[in-house]
């Protein structure tokens, strides 16, 4: 179900679109196994950045769905090359799309792929006419001093006439959140502050909040800015001293641990990634994962590295069937040296881009520094992420097991018996580890609390 604005006219009601998929599978036979929603989202947005229907390819790719459902055909995509993408997918996969006002969306014959790339069409017109009908009126409203958005950052009201004006309450405030930051105080010391005092929100909403130029009296749509929209809450140099306030990353130290970066552990309360953590008293160090510190989960996972990984590498064993071979294939490739060529060059870039705003004012280069940590950050992403080409390659057969493991595909797969899996992973190095792990398992994910692990665990297995 995809809404593009949860406000306005013309809305297709999200529980409307549930009602004619409940019917559709009724009516087909189709066990409905979950409703993905999609609210505020666009139909022409990237595949990646719609995140029903990416979970739903996800299942269909994985084997555990078969058919993806939709209300109306709009409602799935207004891209036509989103459309080919994800048509070409699902129907590599073995999987099909429902539109329930038009029937199957395919590309089964020459006929049927017509069919389905007009209609793809004709909603991917309706969407950029529509856009450029708006982008008119947002461009008048931006020069009026209207904002384009529904919601009104904090600290802020709307007149009769829709242009801003400051909130006697709330102001004061939100220039005090300024200042303190300013003088050194954490988003977190910020979001206590403002919470205490009236003004709720989670942590990332006041960080996003002390870097809006909204605050100084600009008001931006795309292109389109007024620089004179209302009047400022807070001078432009405190907020340039908050801006100054976001330090740069530099290269982060991978963990050695297990389950660090494979992404399936997942908090039980909010369904974010667990990531790892650390502790040290009386001179020893203490390895955890939780949920990230940043995050408005109302009640955070932490479970002990040690206790977590003991119980799936338990699980694992208890897997392995003994009258069967146990396989673990794996058909990702990377390009181990590309990777690490772009992380090179992009940290080389984000240091040299260091020196040289040492020579003016760091504060006016923010953006710039933004951009390359970005860059960084996506080359580190990616190289946790890679696997080998061919992880068992080579690898030697332990001695007196001879019997039980055998290398297949070239050695991008291992075949063992079951009772041989406990001496294959006494012998194999984590990052062999990791990729059998992120292949077993789809999720596992660890509820709060202090019961037993056992009691606390989830896990979801790969199909």
């Amino acid at each position: 179900m995809r809404v593009s604005r949860t406000k306005g006219e013309g809305i297709v009601s999200p529980d409307e679109q549930r009602q004619r998929i409940i019917a559709a599978c009724e009516r087909d036979g189709l066990k409905l196994l979950e409703v993905f929603e999609e609210l505020d989202v666009s139909g022409g947005a990237a595949l990646e950045k719609r995140p029903g229907l990416s979970q739903a390819v996800a299942k269909i790719e994985a084997g555990t769905a078969d058919v993806i459902v939709v209300a109306y055909f709009d409602r799935l995509v207004r891209s036509t090359v989103v459309q080919a993408e994800l048509v070409t997918r699902v129907e590599a996969a073995g999987g099909a799309i429902l539109a329930v006002d038009v029937g199957h969306v395919t590309n089964g014959s020459a006929g049927q792929w017509l069919s389905g790339s007009m209609l793809g069409l004709v909603a991917e017109y309706q969407r950029r006419t529509t856009a450029e009908r708006t982008e008119e009126s947002k461009r008048r409203a931006i020069a009026r001093g209207v904002p384009t958005f529904d919601r009104i950052p904090a600290g802020y009201r709307k007149r009769e006439n829709g242009t801003l004006e400051p909130d006697p309450v709330e102001a004061p405030l939100m220039a005090e959140a300024f200042r303190m930051r300013a003088s050194g105080a954490s988003i977190q010391e910020v979001r206590r502050y403002l919470n205490d005092h009236g003004i709720k929100g989670g942590y990332t909403r006041f960080q996003k909040s002390l870097e809006s130029r909204i605050y100084l009296g600009e008001l931006r749509f795309g292109e389109y800015l007024n620089t004179a929209s209302h009047e400022p809450i807070i001078d432009r140099l405190t907020w340039e001293r908050v801006q100054a306030r976001k330090k740069v990353r530099g290269s982060r130290e991978k963990s050695d641990r297990l389950l660090a970066r494979l992404g399936i552990l997942r908090c039980g309360t909010c369904g974010a990634k667990l990531v790892v953590g650390q502790q040290h008293s009386n001179g020893k160090r203490y390895d955890f994962y939780r949920c990230i510190p940043q995050s408005d989960c109302p009640r955070r996972v932490t479970i002990g590295a040690d206790r977590i990984e003991n119980y799936l590498t338990d699980y694992l064993f208890s897997m392995a069937p003994n009258d069967r071979p146990f396989t673990m294939a794996q058909e990702t490739r990377s390009d181990d040296a590309e990777l690490e060529r772009e992380l090179l060059e992009a940290e080389q870039e984000l240091q040299g881009y260091l020196v040289l705003t040492k020579a003016i004012d760091p504060r006016l280069a923010q953006e710039g520094l933004e951009l390359r940590q970005a860059r960084v950050d996506t080359a580190q992403q990616a190289i946790a992420e890679s696997v080998p080409a061919q992880p068992f390659a080579g690898f030697e057969i332990p001695e007196g097991l001879e019997d039980e493991f055998r290398v297949i595909g070239e050695g991008t797969g291992l075949e063992l018996r079951g009772p041989a899996i406990r001496g294959f992973w006494e012998r194999v190095p984590v990052e062999v580890k990791r990729i059998v792990l992120s292949r077993l398992f789809e999720s596992v994910t660890v509820s709060p609390g202090r019961a037993p692990v056992e009691e606390r665990v989830t896990v979801e297995r790969t199909a």
